[in-house]
């Protein structure tokens, strides 16, 4: 797993995975380095965000926009996005697995497309798992859906089946009727949550079938969370699945 310090060398490392983590708390640019993160999936899909052509420019367009998220180091080391441009986007070494979480689908577009074609597995949890799963027919209860972006849901996945890659989405999921650390939870079959529960992390089922699709990975991107993993145990499915990247041998993996 990489990142970045201040003064170019690359080292494994934590870094925050939300600015909501970020902001406010004071950074050591040798470790917590949550920029880095947003610069990386911003080059991914620079040309739909920001019609830039060059990592400089990308660069320069997150941290004018993001003005408190400045933990990146200005003069950020052009071979470090290099390498990650290689091995992820140019020559990446397969079996190529990516694995996408967070709230929305709407925010993943860009990295989406750009990466379905390079890729040969992908494995989607968090709640814009919930939008893909309704889009297929399923009942996810009280679960956050963007119903704008069902149709869209569809198409991406239509694509991924004629190029070729394995879709992965929960087959369970840790559900409550709210959200609220110690509140009574239950597990339910992905595509059939009841009302009044909302799925709020992948369940133990799912937690296994991830780790076993990425089993023999010899390149791994990872960017967001399986649950609501501020709030435990919907943090569980997002442990789950570091541990099971930190246990790929070999594999170049950017977290």
């Amino acid at each position: 797993t990489y990142a970045m310090t201040g003064d170019g060398v690359i080292l494994g490392t934590a870094a925050y995975m939300s600015p909501e983590q970020a902001r406010g708390k004071p950074v050591d640019r040798r470790t917590d380095i949550w920029a880095f993160g947003c610069v990386l999936f911003e080059c991914l899909c620079a040309r739909q965000v920001f019609g830039g052509d060059t990592v400089s420019d990308v660069m320069v367009r997150v941290l004018e926009r993001e003005p408190d998220w400045n933990a990146l180091p200005v003069a950020a080391p052009t071979k470090l996005v290099d390498l990650l441009r290689r091995c992820l986007l140019k020559d990446p070494e397969r079996p190529y697995a990516v694995v996408l979480g967070g709230a929305k689908v709407s925010d993943k577009i860009g990295v989406i497309e750009s990466l379905l074609p390079r890729i040969d597995r992908l494995l989607i949890g968090g709640a814009m798992a919930f939008t893909f799963l309704k889009a297929l027919g399923g009942e996810v209860g009280k679960s956050l859906v963007e119903e704008d972006r069902l149709d869209l849901a569809k198409d991406l996945l239509g694509r991924a089946e004629a190029l070729g890659v394995r879709v992965y989405l929960p087959e369970d999921v840790v559900a409550a009727e709210r959200i609220e650390a110690g509140v009574e939870t239950r597990a339910f079959p992905a595509r059939a949550i009841p009302v009044p529960h909302m799925g709020l992390d992948i369940g133990p089922k799912t937690r296994e079938a991830f780790a076993r699709a990425l089993e023999g990975a010899r390149t791994v991107f990872w960017n967001g969370p399986m649950g609501v993993f501020e709030v435990p145990p919907f943090d569980e499915g997002t442990l789950a699945v570091g541990r099971a990247i930190a246990a790929l041998e070999g594999a170049f993996t950017v977290v």
